[in-house]
């Protein structure tokens, strides 16, 4: 790309616009590193790569938006992940399995995202807890959902959502603790804790 072709797309924005794509992972990446105070318009734009004066043209310039968006995104990413596990599976048992020995080893692979969507998001107050609050009921319906394509499981709704922050709070402890490439070690012990009720259950 040239000089004068990224200039030409750096200065507009509009759906699906690359720029703002570049602020959202910059946004995940500065956030999972150095916390949500790390995430400044001038650190966006040094990390996405960008002249800090195009900022302003952009929806995800402002730090807010590009913090929510790039939650917004990352969750939606994750769900599509599992849910494409599950429905990939013969049995709930297996499903869970391998839905979960995914999600698990992703965050492994993406120690930003871990922190990001598990550590400094929670810490967040104001819109930022509106929208993870909204995110989290919209995750519970739709694993509920998936769970139940398969045939006997009822899927509770307490349930579901013990498996959901079964997971947080296992990679939340590991990014913390500075073990997240481990998480791998952690399956057997979240399925035992909110996955094998599921199954028992369906």
């Amino acid at each position: 790309m040239t000089a004068i072709t990224r200039a030409s797309i750096t200065a507009r924005c509009g759906p699906g616009c690359p720029t703002c794509a570049d602020l959202r992972r910059a946004a995940v990446a500065l956030a999972g590193r150095a916390g949500l105070a790390g995430v400044t318009s001038e650190r966006l734009a040094q990390f996405a790569g960008l002249p800090r004066g195009t900022l302003g043209v952009h929806v995800c310039g402002d730090v807010e938006a590009c913090l929510a968006a790039a939650y917004r995104e990352t969750i939606a990413g994750m769900q599509s992940r599992y849910a494409a596990r599950l429905r990939a599976a013969a049995t709930l048992d297996a499903g869970l399995r391998d839905a979960t020995a995914d999600l698990l080893a992703y965050a492994a692979r993406h120690p930003d995202v871990a922190s990001f969507v598990t550590v400094e998001i929670p810490r967040g107050g104001g819109e930022l807890a509106v929208l993870r609050e909204r995110l989290h009921r919209q995750t519970i319906r739709n694993l509920r959902e998936e769970l139940g394509r398969f045939e006997g499981a009822a899927a509770p709704e307490p349930q579901v959502e013990l498996l959901i922050e079964t997971m947080r709070q296992t990679i939340a402890h590991r990014v913390t603790t500075g073990e997240t490439a481990n998480l791998l070690d952690t399956l057997d012990a979240v399925l035992a804790t909110a996955g094998e009720p599921l199954v028992a259950g369906g």
